[in-house]
């Protein structure tokens, strides 16, 4: 079992290196292989937790995948039955933030900028208001980090500027500013 989801963890890892490299046969033959390793008939069927919180991330990862090969419509459907997951089990998943704003951009992309907003600030009240779940988990720095954030307020600021609500969106991309300066500082990348 520890294998398996050794093996999982993995796979799903090496698969976003892959894709940062642009080699996207392997990452695809690795992202196919944690799928089929999180399935209802795998070797973590006995532990169904643990097989949906391993699913929701590879889940995420396909998502980013199919963004990646502008396949929007593949990326959104990965990204909905993720988001389905961790709705349906929120203390199980490690960062749900990360995956709204997976879908938000998605859907920016697909011009569904209403919804890419509701996703947006989905991840916004994740990060700034977590669950007691999620306050407990220390393995999942990602989502106490400050650059996310920033990002997720610089996203509400695109969606809110593509709907022309400007005032709204100046606010926001003044959020992601001082939050980016005020947690990471000025020379922060």
């Amino acid at each position: 079992l520890l294998s398996a989801e050794a093996l999982t963890v993995r796979c799903n890892q090496l698969a976003m290196k892959y894709l940062s490299e642009d080699d996207f046969q392997n990452a695809f033959h690795l992202l196919r292989k944690a799928e089929g390793l999180t399935n209802e008939a795998s070797v973590l069927a006995g532990e169904e937790r643990l097989r949906l919180k391993l699913r929701a991330a590879t889940y995420n990862n396909l998502g980013i995948f199919y963004r990646r090969r502008n396949k929007l419509d593949a990326a959104w459907e990965y990204l909905e039955y993720a988001l389905a997951i961790e709705s349906a089990m929120p203390d199980i998943c490690e960062n749900p933030a990360a995956t709204h704003l997976n879908a938000c951009a998605v859907l920016s992309q697909m011009k569904r900028h209403q919804t890419a907003l509701e996703h947006a600030m989905q991840a916004l009240n994740i990060l700034r208001h977590p669950s007691k779940a999620q306050k407990a988990k220390t393995r999942s720095p990602a989502s106490n980090d400050p650059s996310m954030l920033a990002v997720a307020w610089h996203n509400a600021g695109v969606q809110y500027e593509f709907l022309n609500n400007y005032p709204t969106a100046c606010e926001c991309y003044l959020k992601a500013l001082n939050t980016a300066v005020g947690d990471l500082g000025t020379e922060n990348p």
